[in-house]
């Protein structure tokens, strides 16, 4: 097998994940989440916790906003409907999970 390639899909090398790792650092800092992980202490830890809650808060905000512009386009019945097949698909992949038989029962 060829280095940087896993099976069924792609891994990313080295560098690749060394450059991701350096991104996540610098958004980190500049949320102010994470200055004890880089060795410095927290000033501000209350400053910290609003910013992150606020990011919680806008995660939720936005698809709701979405998806009430889009039931008020197709109305309530049909935004229903469209719902429960949006479900499907993700209850067709967890069918494919690959599970041991005796996974959950007690010994």
């Amino acid at each position: 097998m060829k280095r940087g390639v896993i099976k069924n899909g792609v891994w990313p090398s080295p560098a690749t994940a060394t450059w991701h790792t350096e991104r996540l650092k610098i958004f980190c800092d500049l949320i102010g989440g994470c200055c004890c992980a880089r060795g410095r202490a927290h000033s501000n830890p209350t400053a910290h916790y609003a910013i992150c809650t606020g990011f919680m808060a806008l995660g939720m905000m936005l698809p709701g906003m979405w998806s009430g512009w889009l039931q008020e386009i197709i109305g309530y019945q049909h935004f229903f409907v469209w719902v429960i097949l949006a479900t499907i698909p993700s209850f067709a992949v967890v069918l494919l999970i690959p599970l041991d038989k005796e996974f959950g029962k007690k010994a």
